[in-house]
């Protein structure tokens, strides 16, 4: 019998699960103990993204990590269906790569000017 994080509560462990499909929700998504791991991901995505977003001061390449953080999180969108959500995130990421270009380069805080 497992112990820890990764025992069940009815002893079987997390392989043994996914083998007899209890963790497939009725919508088709795979699941651990109850959470939708889509819905993990968008987690993650958004996590990363406010993580990125807190530490972006001390390097350019925590910019680069909330552009790619964003693009999980649009990702994330397009999975669950929320189209809205997608076009936002998608489109922060581009504003992003571009902060993390004029940081990289030496400019200013702001944005690369269009041309």
């Amino acid at each position: 019998m497992l112990r820890g994080p990764w025992a069940r509560r009815d002893g079987r462990s997390l392989e043994a699960t996914a083998r007899s499909g209890a963790g497939v929700l009725k919508t088709g998504h795979a699941s651990v103990d109850g959470v939708d791991l889509l819905t993990a991901f968008g987690l993650a995505s958004v996590g990363a993204m406010l993580a990125c977003y807190a530490f972006e001061e001390r390097s350019p390449y925590f910019v680069l990590g909330f552009a790619l953080a964003c693009w999980a999180a649009a990702l994330y969108g397009w999975l669950s269906g929320a189209w809205p959500f997608t076009l936002v995130e998608a489109i922060w990421g581009v504003v992003a790569l571009r902060r993390f270009a004029s940081k990289r380069a030496g400019g200013s805080q702001g944005v690369v000017p269009l041309r």
